[in-house]
């Protein structure tokens, strides 16, 4: 970098001395300067710095007058006149403005409206001193407002708390929704005519014929009465948790324990509502959803899946024609079973969805808060296929009773023809399925929960029932090999197929059919252990294994004759 040499300016009442003639270099333009060579007696002696960063004051440059790192020549005299002190005390009076105005021009260069330029915290006013610089500043500053770093850090925080919450619209989600329907496939549900009554409100008989009530936790979990459409449901909320069986169904700790045992996932995959607000007073405040299921299997541990949902139907019961949501949802594991005969849905139909899981409980946990009512026939499937905890639900299941059985559940089928007096498709439409049950919930609430009893029109549902048995309680050592030695070495009747045993948790279940209902009622007499009923009235034994574990084995069918009876015709 070369040097740079800064001059005094020359005083008013005569000619400067030149700084260069003095220094050891001398002057370079010798006769041509106009400045003095001549030493005056008492003259200052000059000295040049070499090094860039050895500036002592701010001066007059012959070459550039805006550069900052320019070198500086000071001048130091030991005895000065009065005229060279007079002119000594105009340059620092130079110097101090052309440094106030060259530190002006810096922070032009860096923008004095940068806020980050501030220390964090610095909010006090500026100094009198401060004050006094900003007033002969040719440029204005800005004003400080005090309370700007507050704003900003409670913005800032106010955007985490928005990022951390969820979208409480479940209009504005932006779901990769895949729409699906079989009822263009099937023929449309047969209708009863308009002057026909429905078969369950010719009679009014209370059908709460469930045995003792039971508190299933009505007092413990909150009901729906923040809203009018709420309380309109209250009461048939509490009449499904009053079923006996709703504290088993509706056990979700253990559908979480099991889910973990089987790998299908863990316990805080599961969500639950939120409790009502401000953030939920427009939305629907009743709900009909119907969910279809297909089977999965984990290829790595080989865990199934027999709950994997497939597809999800969500219906305004407010106004049933509005459709909140329908799509088909892609199951996390390997489709090993479609159960297309039931949902209609085949593998390609899922292929390119994408649609999840957790899409669902996304639009589920934005849409329901913990007293919006679901509505929906035998809901604990459905709430399981979904992980979501809930207890405000109109369960049909648990409200209407079979005739032939009244510890048995009627199918929404059979609910629909007696009820409604109408015929549904063959093929599910989860849809369609949603407002059926809505529908005959609503003809529930008109008659005050006072219908009959609703005949099964077919009351068993599988024609091979009689000639088969029902094995539970099987432990995970135990194979279908081992169930085929048990009926050949105790009972010598042996089975025509045994599917394959379906685990849950530590424990297994399976069918095992025999070529005649005979030969299965000849097994099940034969085989040794204590015989008792189930809470439907089957007869069942528990059969003893060496380990000391024991497996169940019930009939499919009930008993219309005493057992040995029907073994004198064999």
């Amino acid at each position: 970098m070369s040097q740079k040499y800064k001059l005094f300016s020359a005083p008013s009442d005569g000619k400067a001395i030149c700084a260069f003639f003095s220094s050891p270099a001398g002057c370079r333009n010798g006769e041509k300067c106009k400045f003095s060579h001549e030493k005056a007696s008492g003259s200052a002696s000059v000295q040049v710095s070499d090094s860039p960063h050895d500036c002592s004051s701010s001066v007059i440059s012959s070459e550039s007058e805006d550069d900052v790192n320019a070198t500086t020549i000071a001048l130091a005299s030991s005895s000065t006149p009065t005229k060279n002190t007079t002119s000594t005390n105009k340059i620092s009076t130079s110097t101090a403005e052309d440094k106030k105005s060259q530190n002006s021009k810096k922070k032009k260069r860096r923008g004095d409206s940068d806020i980050f330029a501030k220390a964090k915290g610095d909010t006090l006013s500026p100094t009198p001193a401060k004050k006094q610089k900003l007033a002969s500043s040719n440029v204005s500053p800005k004003p400080v407002k005090h309370n700007e770093p507050n704003k900003k850090s409670k913005s800032t925080s106010n955007r985490k708390e928005k990022q951390k919450q969820p979208c409480t619209d479940f209009r504005n989600l932006d779901l990769p929704v895949a729409s699906f329907s079989v009822l263009e496939k099937d023929k449309t549900p047969k209708k009863a005519s308009e002057n026909e009554k429905s078969p369950a409100s010719k009679n009014s008989k209370d059908s709460n014929t469930n045995g003792k009530k039971k508190d299933s936790g009505s007092s413990l979990f909150p009901l729906p009465t923040s809203s009018d459409v709420g309380r309109k449901w209250k009461d048939v909320v509490i009449k499904t948790r009053e079923h006996k069986s709703y504290s088993t169904c509706y056990d979700f700790e253990k559908w979480k324990q099991l889910d973990e045992a089987n790998g299908v996932g863990s316990t805080s995959d599961w969500i639950k509502a939120r409790p009502y607000g401000e953030w939920s007073k427009n939305n629907p405040q009743a709900i009909a959803i119907d969910c279809e299921m297909c089977e999965t299997k984990d290829p790595v541990t080989g865990n199934p899946n027999h709950k994997a949902l497939c597809r999800l139907s969500v219906v305004n019961a407010e106004n049933p024609e509005e459709t909140l949501l329908d799509t088909l949802v892609k199951p996390e594991w390997p489709v090993t079973n479609y159960r297309t005969w039931v949902n209609g849905i085949k593998k390609e139909d899922l292929d390119n969805v994408q649609f999840t899981l957790r899409h669902a409980q996304a639009f589920m946990f934005a849409l329901c808060s913990e007293e919006t009512v679901i509505i929906g026939q035998s809901l604990e499937n459905d709430l399981c296929a979904l992980r979501l905890e809930h207890h405000c639900n109109a369960d049909s299941a648990n409200l209407f009773v079979a005739k032939d059985d009244n510890n048995s559940t009627p199918g929404l089928k059979d609910i629909a023809k007696a009820v409604l007096n109408e015929d549904m498709p063959e093929t599910h439409d989860s849809v369609n399925d949603a407002i059926t049950a809505l529908r005959c919930l609503e003809f529930y609430i008109e008659h005050d929960g006072k219908v009959e009893p609703i005949e099964r029109m077919t009351q068993v549902r599988n024609k091979f029932a009689s000639s088969q048995l029902f094995v539970h309680r099987i432990p995970k050592i135990c194979s279908t090999d081992h169930l085929e030695s048990l009926f050949l070495n105790h009972t010598w009747v042996s089975p025509l197929k045994i599917d394959n045993i379906e685990l849950t948790g530590q424990h297994g279940k399976t069918v095992v059919t025999f070529k005649s209902s005979r030969h299965a009622n000849l097994a099940f007499f034969t085989l040794e252990g204590d015989q008792d009923s189930d809470s439907s009235g089957r007869a069942q034994k528990k059969v003893f294994l060496r380990s000391g574990s024991y497996i169940r084995v019930r009939k499919m069918v009930h008993d219309k004759k005493k057992p040995q009876e029907e073994m004198k015709e064999v």
